[in-house]
């Protein structure tokens, strides 16, 4: 038998139309989700998809279904629940607790996006116009560097790392998950005074990680939780070019399949919410219908690399074709 433990807070967080309801017995909990996350999933007013529950104490033994914590911490936190709702026993509430919480909130936005019918992307996400540009890629392949280029040319910020996307209404929509940003310290130095002091900094990848709450006074650029879907950019470095190549891609779902995402959409310590929740199978054909472009940077200048987007990409002028 589940103890029964008082619900004094909660929250309904919302982004186009996943909705999840919130509940706490702990007001702290409640603050540090709202101070993260209320700013960006804030389209709260449809029906409630799922609900989280976190409770500050120990559960009883029955429930000890699943055990995870944070690196560094030193207790587990159990986590049990089916496909309508989610709950997480905190034994205590301290800064591993917290972002061990905040994990969880965001994992489990992944697994309704999925279950709603989106196909998840690793990539980023930027928009000018009301024309969402969705940037993809390998890894090192400059998704992150272009992303921060169109940021500091009048673009708006959606997503970086995990983005969903789905077909409705004959739309194609882009939903952000409010991962952070990480941005190499060499490369976060040229744009802000002192990232390592300012925001969390991880040694061993040398890179700086920026919330998504601070995404907006960091670049001076407005925020947004979703975006129509206009165009894909495939991002690839070469050095050894002078200038850049922008070329029409056929058939973007066989380039960019790599970055498509199921089981992957969620860590990999965080996978018993697959057994938990589900896992949808979505299709992601619809993406060959998106004009999408192999973008090959080599020293072109940032103006020159926006000004090519903005009138080729955005403007759909055929000025590049394939080779």
């Amino acid at each position: 038998m589940i103890q029964e433990v008082r619900m004094m807070y909660n929250k309904k967080f919302g982004c186009n139309d996943i909705n999840i309801l919130v509940n706490s017995n702990s007001k702290k909990v409640i603050e540090d989700l709202i101070d993260k996350y209320d700013n960006y999933y804030c389209d709260n007013t449809g029906d409630i998809d799922y609900i989280i529950n976190y409770i500050v104490g120990e559960p009883t033994k029955e429930v000890k279904k699943y055990l995870d914590c944070e690196r560094g911490d030193n207790s587990y936190n159990y986590i049990t629940g089916n496909e309508k709702e989610l709950t997480v026993y905190l034994p205590e509430y301290n800064s591993f607790k917290e972002s061990f919480a905040k994990r969880i909130f965001t994992t489990t936005f992944v697994k309704m996006f999925q279950e709603k019918g989106y196909v998840i992307l690793h990539g980023a996400c930027a928009v000018k116009n009301n024309k969402g540009i969705v940037i993809a890629g390998d890894p090192g392949a400059g998704k992150t560097t272009l992303l921060v280029k169109l940021l500091k040319n009048g673009y708006s910020y959606v997503a970086n790392d995990r983005i969903a996307i789905k077909e409705q209404n004959n739309d194609i929509i882009v939903c952000g998950v409010p991962f952070s940003m990480g941005i190499m310290l060499e490369d976060a130095k040229e744009i802000i005074d002192n990232p390592k002091e300012k925001f969390s900094y991880i040694e061993e990848i040398d890179k700086v990680f920026i919330d998504t709450k601070d995404i907006s006074k960091t670049f001076n650029v407005d925020v947004t939780n979703k975006a129509i879907l206009h165009s894909i950019i495939l991002c690839h470095y070469d050095l050894l070019l002078s200038d850049i190549k922008l070329e029409k891609l056929d058939n973007p779902l066989k380039e960019i399949s790599s970055s498509l995402m199921l089981k992957s959409a969620i860590p990999r310590q965080k996978s018993y919410l697959h057994d938990i929740i589900g896992l949808g199978t979505n299709s992601p054909d619809f993406l060959n219908s998106v004009e999408s472009w192999n973008l090959i940077q080599g020293q072109t200048n940032t103006e020159k690399i926006v000004e090519e987007i903005d009138d080729v990409v955005l403007s759909k002028r055929r000025k590049y074709g394939k080779n």
